[in-house]
């Protein structure tokens, strides 16, 4: 599946309206190069699924806890283990949490079979391609 944002406000849109089709025990791996609105989709994720808090890329601690709902930044990780070091084996085992990654091609060799993909391409200053797939 691929969309075209205009505007951040679309992305932040569109993953609003994509929550409602996500189910607790996802992981949700987002890829694309800084600035490509990554931070945005999970925002509007967030929000789409009802959560308050006001979320921000966890680039420096690396993950944040909202609930059940888990963001995660592997920008910084060089390596895999750092993440499973972090109690993360745990995190996914638990089929009521909802795990959502920036740079999870960074940690793709622990992450499960069915991850929802979703790849954010710049177009040119505003405008990102969003292309959704099974890993």
């Amino acid at each position: 599946m691929v969309f075209l944002s205009i505007k951040p406000e679309d992305t932040y849109n569109y993953a609003k309206d994509f929550a409602s089709g996500i189910k607790s025990g996802a992981v949700i791996s987002l890829t694309g190069p800084l600035g490509s609105g990554k931070t945005v989709f999970v925002q509007g994720l967030a929000q789409g699924l009802g959560i308050k808090a006001k979320i921000k890329s966890p680039t420096y601690i690396l993950m944040q806890n909202h609930g059940r709902f888990y963001h995660v930044d592997a920008y910084r990780l060089e390596n895999s283990q750092a993440l499973l070091n972090l109690g993360f084996k745990e995190i996914l085992a638990d089929k009521n949490n909802l795990i959502i990654i920036e740079w999870g091609d960074k940690i793709r060799d622990i992450l499960p079979k069915d991850t929802i993909n979703i790849n954010l391409e710049h177009i040119d200053q505003n405008k990102r391609r969003i292309e959704i797939g099974i890993k």
